[in-house]
């Protein structure tokens, strides 16, 4: 499995996007931290989406992944249904 994150500004707000693909599953993922909002018992998952969790088409991910500035190397895996 590939995971990776990045810290982005949204809306005056700082996220982090972890994002990448599942081998075993033949899945993209997606999942987003508010920052603002992680404390010692919550740590601020708002998005927590899947291709074969959540049921989303490669077309949705890529939506998620635009949305959510995941690299354009990475949305060009999912365009082509390629594993990163």
């Amino acid at each position: 499995m590939s995971r990776y994150t990045s810290t982005i500004t949204k809306e005056n707000k700082q996220y982090e996007v972890a994002f990448g693909y599942d081998v075993p599953l033949s899945e993209y993922f997606l999942q987003v931290f508010d920052l603002s909002k992680v404390t010692e018992d919550d740590e601020g998952l708002i998005l927590d989406e899947g291709s074969w969790m959540t049921g989303k088409s490669n077309s949705e991910m890529l939506e998620l992944y635009i949305e959510w500035q995941v690299p354009d190397k990475y949305r060009e895996c999912v365009v082509l249904d390629l594993p990163f």
